[in-house]
């Protein structure tokens, strides 16, 4: 078992997933709410800004290209419209990403886009301070440099900074939310760079551009300026965050697996919900919830409806902690995802906590039970394909180990309560321990995926590990082992009269009867006829070693000697090989003719939560 869940976490690591706590690669398989960020794990956290919005007495719209900023398809640069220009100027100095150095730019560059700027920071602030490049602003060539700052909280969601001027007059920028920007603003510049009350008509029209946006899945930052101790709203950058390619398959085969999707992040509601459509997280019937709808609600409330919740925007990491709380009072295993620092709280208290492998904190990494090397959603799902994997495995190893020790042991018990000779001698069994108790039952726990693993719903966490009717199918198939190794050792000493020959038939149908039981311990769900038999190659590799070694066993003489054996007749063989033949048969008709038609075999129920 423990080098299953051993090669199983070697095997996660080659799919961008770090297990942090071996005991969560069994957990991951339970899971059945997946609680994941939107920025970077769903999206590909590659910001481009699209459009400007200037809020003043005369409100523009702008494109953005890579030369810039325009207007009715002219190109412009930043001060030839001042309302432009205050806005870039405010993104440029708010904001801590450095442009690349020229060499570094042209290293980057590929595909011919010569001179294409690049940027080294926060994607949100590398895609701004590029757009303003390309307009023309460089706060450092104006003579503005930082004297105070306020760094980004998830709390504030917003950022400060103060910077003076050449003359040392100190100005005030601001950028955030959408909706926390807004509040605090009570003006707007004019045309002429006065100040004008921020009135009924322009901030509805603000509030319409920003919902424009967001309706269209682009990320919308808000940009204020501080003028005689007021805060001047200068308008809205919006920007677009592509879908990861992989992500929309990844949603798909988590809702074929049984498992929610929840898409929580500190984006605009309508932002939220758009990418949610485009990714397939959100389908009929779901809601989407904001941080203040979560806030006025208690959590009997939150109980209500946390079921159809497909999107939470707007959120604080305590909204996390809560939203966590809430999915695993109504029985879920919630898996969430983390970045931040302050998310450490609400990955701690998931029963799988994911923390970034490049955008997340030491802190989160450290609470977490795995990390995604890639920060992508994708890989999320694959591990929790692993868990399932890995389960089935341990099932599988299980049940082979366990019906070949009970046929063993039915075949020694039954033969001194039948009166027999000794049906094996003591070498003779451990013959038959090393052949098929070790590399076969290894091989079993290597086993890939099957195709139906990602198709079942998750399994509740207290299910016993012998459901599912494993149990039946483990005694039976014991017994039926035990019974027609008793059935060949009578037959071949009634009619050869030879002890030796009678223990060597009996030594070949224990061992083959068990080698044809692996293949059948494949899968849960086919038969010896639809099994994958070349899914596996050292599951092969292993049985033919085995059988090698029988073989060797009963032809060689040094071995001969070893282990009392004797050469069988192709007809003694036969009779031997046939009893072995028999078990399969008798595994499939048994359960039929006691249970139904609907054998133990066949299914593996699995709750709906």
């Amino acid at each position: 078992m423990t080098i299953a869940l051993a090669l199983a976490v070697r095997k996660m690591l080659k799919r961008q997933a770090l297990v942090h706590r071996l005991h969560s690669v069994e957990t991951l398989g339970c899971a059945t709410v997946i609680c994941t960020d939107k920025t970077g794990t769903v999206t590909m956290n590659k910001m481009t800004v699209t459009d400007i919005f200037t809020c003043t007495e005369k409100s523009r719209a702008y494109g953005v290209t890579k030369e810039g900023a325009s207007f009715d398809d002219k190109a412009l640069k930043a001060w030839e419209n001042p309302d432009l220009g205050r806005i870039l100027l405010c993104g440029a100095a708010c904001n801590n990403a450095r442009l690349c150095p020229p060499e570094k730019t042209r290293k980057r560059d590929r595909g011919g886009r010569q001179g294409e700027l690049c940027a080294e920071g926060d994607p949100t602030e590398t895609a701004i301070l590029i757009a303003c490049a390309n307009s023309g602003i460089n706060v450092s060539s104006l003579g503005y440099r930082r004297t105070d700052e306020l760094p980004f909280e998830s709390e504030t969601r917003s950022m400060t900074v103060i910077c003076a001027d050449e003359k040392g007059v100190t100005t005030a920028f601001r950028k955030g939310a959408f909706d926390v920007i807004i509040k605090e603003c009570s003006h707007v510049f004019s045309d002429s760079g006065e100040l004008l009350t921020f009135g009924g008509a322009m901030r509805k029209q603000a509030f319409y551009k920003c919902d424009e946006y967001a309706s269209k899945g682009l990320r919308v930052i808000a940009f204020s300026q501080q003028v005689d101790g007021e805060w001047a709203f200068l308008g809205l950058m919006a920007m677009k965050d592509p879908l990861r390619a992989e992500a929309a398959k990844a949603v798909a085969e988590c809702q074929r697996a049984g498992i929610k999707t929840v898409m929580i992040t500190g984006d605009h509601k309508l932002t939220a919900q758009a990418i949610a459509k485009e990714a397939g997280i959100m389908k009929a019937g779901s809601i989407a919830l904001t941080g203040d709808e979560l806030d006025r609600m208690d959590d009997k409330q939150l109980d209500e409806v946390i079921e159809n919740c497909r999107v939470f925007a707007r959120v604080t990491p305590e909204h996390k902690l809560r939203i966590v709380k809430a999915f695993k009072s109504r029985g879920h295993v919630c898996a969430m995802t983390g970045d931040g620092v302050n998310d450490a709280p609400a990955i701690k208290e998931a029963d799988i906590g994911v923390s970034m492998g490049i955008s997340g904190t030491e802190v989160t990494k450290q609470a977490a039970d795995v990390i995604l090397l890639d920060d992508n959603f994708a890989t999320l799902v694959n591990s929790v394909e692993e868990g399932r994997t890995i389960y089935q495995n341990i099932r599988k190893f299980v049940r082979y180990l366990i019906s070949c020790n009970i046929g063993e042991v039915i075949t020694m018990l039954g033969g001194i309560l039948m009166g027999l000779p000794m049906v094996l001698l003591p070498a003779q069994i451990l013959l038959v321990n090393l052949v098929t108790d070790s590399l076969p039952a290894i091989a079993l726990g290597l086993e890939p995926a099957e195709s139906s693993v990602m198709k079942k719903p998750p399994r509740k966490e207290d299910d016993s590990f012998f459901s599912g009717g494993l149990m039946w199918r483990i005694v039976i198939r014991g017994l039926l082992i035990g019974i027609c190794t008793l059935a060949s050792f009578t037959v071949l000493l009634t009619n050869t009269h030879s002890l030796g020959t009678a223990r060597t038939g009996a030594l070949i149908t224990l061992v083959l009867s068990q080698l044809i039981h692996v293949f059948e311990c494949k899968s849960e769900d086919k038969t010896l006829f639809t099994v994958p038999y070349l899914s596996n190659p050292f599951l092969l590799f292993s049985v033919f070693i085995s059988a090698a070694a029988l073989f060797a066993g009963i032809w060689l003489p040094v071995l001969q000697k070893v282990f009392f054996t004797a050469v069988p007749s192709l007809g003694e063989f036969l009779v031997a090989a046939a009893a072995a033949a028999i078990v399969p048969v008798g595994a499939g008709i048994i359960p039929k003719l006691f249970m139904g038609k609907k054998s133990p075999d066949v299914t593996v129920d699995a709750p709906q939560r």
